[in-house]
């Protein structure tokens, strides 16, 4: 198929029942290996049941599939479809499943709802600048914005590298001043009145390699009786989800 660029249209057809049809062309070779060009036409549904925006959308989707040529920003590709489309097939390969699910809980709550749905010729700096903004002035601490900022950072890296923009809009987007996020520490008398209330000695070894190897849930809660050796190493050897082992030195 020749590799040209076009962006379709969406027509409203019919007298009493109105529905929307769409067309585009394709290039095919024919006997001779001439390339010809066939204007192509289908249904895409009822004007009751589809808005035209929602056609368009779906028509780049058709014309990506048919001749697997990039669309453009211009060419009403939103984020969210995007995301959907593009950013997640190609990333999430790489992903573990605590990633994944940072990342989609990153996407769905402090992106979509207010981006999603923009298309990607809608961005600039302004705008990306005062999103960002916006969700520091709602008291979100700093490491939700900076996390959510270096999500979208590298969903238009990944748009530019696409051909679907010509630059990184986030590249120059500043991390707002946000609020301080409180650090509660529990008191001395505290921690001993939780000590005596533990029951059994395993969850008080447990309250201990907690407390003082400051290990993580997925591997305190990993370890098993083979990761002490009898020295003074513990080594962690299975979690909740696998990274490197590390190892502990600790006092008995």
């Amino acid at each position: 198929m020749q590799p040209r660029h076009q962006s379709g249209h969406v027509e409203l057809c019919g007298t009493k029942h109105k529905y929307l049809v769409w067309y585009f062309n394709t290039y095919v070779k024919d006997t001779t290996g001439k390339s010809v060009r066939k204007h192509r036409g289908e249904f895409l549904g009822y004007k009751s049941q589809i808005t035209k925006s929602a056609a368009e959308g779906k028509l780049q989707q058709i014309i990506f599939k048919e001749t697997r040529q990039g669309i453009r920003a211009t060419d009403k590709v939103t984020l969210a479809w995007f995301w959907e489309n593009r950013f997640k097939p190609m990333r999430s390969g790489g992903w573990s499943q605590a990633s994944q699910d940072n990342f989609e809980c990153d996407w769905r709550n402090y992106i979509k709802p207010k981006l999603g749905e923009l298309h990607l010729s809608k961005f600039d700096k302004f705008l990306l600048q005062n999103h960002f903004n916006e969700l520091a002035a709602a008291d979100y601490s700093e490491w939700v914005v900076k996390r959510s900022k270096t999500l979208l950072s590298s969903i238009f890296i990944e748009a530019v590298d696409l051909g679907f923009l010509a630059a990184n809009l986030m590249a120059k987007v500043k991390l707002p001043r946000c609020k301080v996020t409180e650090k509660p520490v529990i008191l001395r008398e505290d921690v001993f009145r939780l000590w005596a209330a533990i029951p059994g000695l395993r969850d008080r070894l447990i309250f201990r390699i907690g407390v003082f190897l400051r290990s993580r849930a997925s591997e305190l809660f990993g370890l098993a009786a083979d990761c002490w050796n009898g020295s003074s190493v513990l080594e962690i050897r299975q979690q909740r989800i696998m990274t490197c082992p590390r190892l502990y030195s600790f006092v008995m």
